[in-house]
């Protein structure tokens, strides 16, 4: 296991509210308190502290309170995310699990332990890359892993709520042909159309995002 970065003279330092910033997460699952140094699409080093306030201690477990391993993963991914979402061409994005390789964990963290979160991007292509991860309490390692990410564009609440709703309404009329040109432009512009065999009129389009959206 590599050596971790330490924390430069001239650090690149980020708050809560600034991680808030770069990161989509909220209470109760933003999960890194500070960002104690960073270089943007290269690595990250945070810092959780872990407090027996934590919700996860109430059931995990009572009488003898340890931070479930999966959250400490979740930390150290939300450590990485910075590093690649603080990109300007990503910003905006989400940042996905891919999947998680090799996690080992070799020491419990529980109330009172300060997390010290490392994560490197040491390979991406295209949307998805992998970070090798580890995480520190006191200086000694409580859990590594190789985490694979996927960033995703992140979509509007127009296109969450209203762009399902049109493409039903769409699909619902049987009768009616609709060209590209008569559908509102967000939904001409994400491929939507009416298939062929839902029209009375050969000339409608058979958009793109229908057909992605039929085989689902």
């Amino acid at each position: 296991m590599a050596e971790p970065r330490t924390v430069r003279e001239n650090a690149n330092s980020l708050t809560s509210e600034e991680i808030g910033a770069i990161l989509p997460h909220r209470y109760p699952f933003a999960l890194v308190d500070r960002i104690l140094d960073y270089e943007p699409g290269q690595w990250a080093i945070g810092r959780k502290c872990v407090t027996r306030n934590e919700e996860f201690f109430c059931g995990h477990f009572p009488g003898q309170p340890v931070m479930p391993g999966v959250l400490i993963l979740e930390a150290l991914a939300q450590t990485g995310a910075v590093a690649a979402l603080s990109l300007p061409e990503n910003k905006g994005k989400l940042a996905l699990f891919g999947g998680i390789k090799n996690a080992r964990f070799r020491k419990q963290v529980t109330p009172g332990d300060v997390l010290t979160l490392h994560c490197e991007l040491v390979e991406q292509r295209g949307p998805v890359g992998i970070g090798k991860a580890s995480a520190y309490v006191d200086g000694k390692c409580a859990a590594t892993a190789e985490l694979t990410f996927v960033l995703n564009v992140k979509k509007t609440k127009t296109e969450r709520i209203v762009i399902p709703e049109l493409s039903s309404l769409f699909f619902a009329c049987k009768n009616l042909s609709v060209s590209a040109d008569a559908l509102p432009p967000l939904l001409a512009r994400r491929g939507f159309g009416i298939p062929q065999s839902f029209t009375s009129s050969p000339e409608a389009p058979l958009g793109r995002g229908a057909v992605e959206r039929m085989r689902d």
